[in-house]
């Protein structure tokens, strides 16, 4: 049986060769970068003052090097020490930490908002963890939280088993919501977005011809905001605030 320590080192490895690999000069097309922008749209619209976030699993920082160009106070943190190198070069005015979030002893607390940015995902438990969240943020504080959509992700052909050491545990929406609410966190907003999926009832759905044909009378716009209206987008966005009357 491998100790905890083991499995933090060898999570810490998978973490530094995906950020390494899939995480450095992302181009404005990729789907980080799709996910940020929506992400960032978020943000600007609660017209937070100078808003004090914590970004939760910030990568290389992708999204930090955005936010750090408006009068936030930033700090990001991520398992990945080398994600961290390359985030502290990218938002040289954000403060950084690699380090295990549930271990951290998170400085310059309470704060406006925290992110998790694709991170739900990949703790082991999700419901601590959303517990520590809730605890670091002030009352009517907000989260923003991103997370695969399983119904998609399970109906894509190149998405393959996880990686030595990968946590993944993928939450329906019923299962997101839950997990917020039961630790004092309102779901304001919650969609889907970027369709996708290629298996199954996708495959239809997603047909190239079929799509052609339909954008002869709607535009593919239409068409997308459609899918992710029916929860049909590879990724759920949730904008949550801390219930004052619990927590």
């Amino acid at each position: 049986m491998q100790s905890d320590k083991e499995t933090s080192r060898k999570e810490t490895n998978w973490w530094d060769h995906w950020n390494t690999s899939y995480r450095t000069n992302l181009p404005t097309t990729s789907l980080p970068s799709k996910v940020g922008a929506v992400v960032l749209k978020e943000i600007r619209s609660l017209n937070l003052t100078d808003p004090k976030i914590l970004e939760l699993g910030c990568g290389t920082g992708w999204l930090a090097g955005e936010l750090t160009r408006d009068n936030v106070h930033y700090i990001g943190c991520d398992l990945s020490p080398k994600a961290i190198a390359l985030a502290k070069r990218k938002a040289p005015r954000g403060r950084f930490e690699a380090t295990d979030f549930m271990l951290w002893n998170v400085p310059e607390q309470p704060f406006d908002m925290i992110l998790s940015i694709d991170t739900i995902a990949y703790f082991r438990d999700q419901d601590a963890a959303v517990r520590k969240i809730t605890s670091l943020l002030k009352p009517r504080g907000y989260v923003i939280l991103t997370t695969v959509n399983p119904f998609v992700y399970s109906r894509r052909s190149d998405i393959g088993p996880p990686g030595d050491a990968q946590i993944r545990n993928w939450l329906t929406r019923k299962q997101l919501h839950r997990l917020l609410t039961n630790n004092s966190l309102i779901p304001l907003r919650s969609w889907t977005i970027l369709p996708s999926g290629d298996k199954g009832i996708l495959r239809v759905v997603n047909s190239h011809k079929l799509n052609r044909l339909i954008g002869q009378f709607v535009s593919q716009t239409f068409i997308e905001q459609v899918k992710e209206w029916c929860g049909l987008g590879q990724y759920r966005v949730v904008v949550a605030r801390r219930d004052v009357f619990k927590g």
